[in-house]
């Protein structure tokens, strides 16, 4: 599984999501690895596992049993972990605070 170039597509798709938010192997087909978001495709039984098999290799997500999302039907899915506050601020928060001067 190393060398898939599915786990690129689905990491980069993937870092769009925010904490909390699920995604299904359909979703991940669809958006992450259509060659042509206009017309997707549905996975066949082989890549269906290999998603899942991905998906449950990835750190921040985790499996989240079987659930209805909006445009997919009944899914097995995967929620973005929360991640835990280290009392760090994060790159964006640095951005976001003002100055006070």
């Amino acid at each position: 599984m190393q060398d898939d170039w599915r786990v690129g597509a689905i990491i980069q798709y993937l870092e769009t999501k925010s904490s909390g938010d699920f995604t299904c192997v359909r979703e991940l087909c669809h958006k992450a690895l259509s060659p042509n978001p206009d017309f997707p495709r549905d996975p066949g039984f082989a890549e269906s596992k290999d998603i899942g098999m991905i998906m449950n290799k990835l750190p921040d997500w985790e499996p989240s049993g079987r659930r209805r999302l909006d445009g997919y039907g009944q899914q097995r899915t995967w929620k973005k972990k929360e991640k835990p506050n280290t009392g760090q601020q994060t790159v964006e928060e640095w951005k976001n605070l003002e100055l006070p001067f």
